[in-house]
């Protein structure tokens, strides 16, 4: 069975209008660690009623990782936890303009870069928010239990969007015996209107 990560979910529309306790708590978490910025925004819309908050992802097959040309992101084997070494971080900024998301948070004072870590499996973000709309969804153990996964290992699709969903409907559909075949990189676009939230990777009824 190939390796399933534990992710950062965030309810959408849930938030209060103009509440920024996630994002605050995660500015403090990363000053405590001599970091600055925060791993975590809160995104409001009023004309259009959106009222949420954004994180990195930890991408199957992070953009971000792809371009830095030094090596400063890795990747977690044993989390999934795509991390930011700020000593070696050069400072150029590729990674936040990489970034599909916007997880990236560049700081332009310091030319450094930070994103959320999932604070090592203890989302302080999650602890301070008001409404309960952040939580740590424990993937791993549900899908253990339920049967293998029907996505091939190579499939370059990150966890929880809508082109991962959408296929795992197909494939339930079409059974067993279905092979999947597309370009490396991301294929959110082809599904255009789903929007890209990170919801639950996997669909309630599986």
């Amino acid at each position: 069975m190939k390796s399933y990560y534990d992710t950062l979910r965030i309810e959408e529309n849930v938030c209060p209008p103009g509440c920024t306790a996630c994002r605050d708590k995660c500015a403090e978490v990363m000053r405590a660690r001599g970091s600055e910025g925060s791993g975590i925004q809160e995104v409001h819309i009023p004309d259009v009623k959106v009222h949420t908050a954004n994180a990195c992802n930890q991408c199957g097959e992070p953009a971000c990782l792809a371009v830095c040309p030094t090596g400063a992101i890795t990747k977690s084997e044993t989390n999934g936890v795509v991390r930011i070494n700020e000593t070696k971080c050069l400072g150029c900024g590729i990674c936040d303009l990489a970034c599909p998301y916007g997880g990236v948070d560049f700081h332009t004072g310091s030319k450094r870069a930070s994103k959320c870590d999932l604070c090592e499996g203890d989302p302080q973000c999650e602890k301070v928010c008001p409404v309960h709309a952040i939580s740590l969804q424990k993937v791993r153990p549900i899908v253990e239990h339920l049967h293998e996964d029907p996505l091939l290992s190579g499939s370059p699709l990150c966890l929880g969007c809508p082109a991962e969903t959408t296929l795992r409907f197909v494939l339930r559909v079409m059974g067993e015996d279905t092979f999947l075949f597309g370009a490396p990189g991301c294929a959110v676009n082809v599904f255009n209107g789903m929007g890209t939230r990170t919801m639950i990777r996997i669909p309630a009824h599986m």
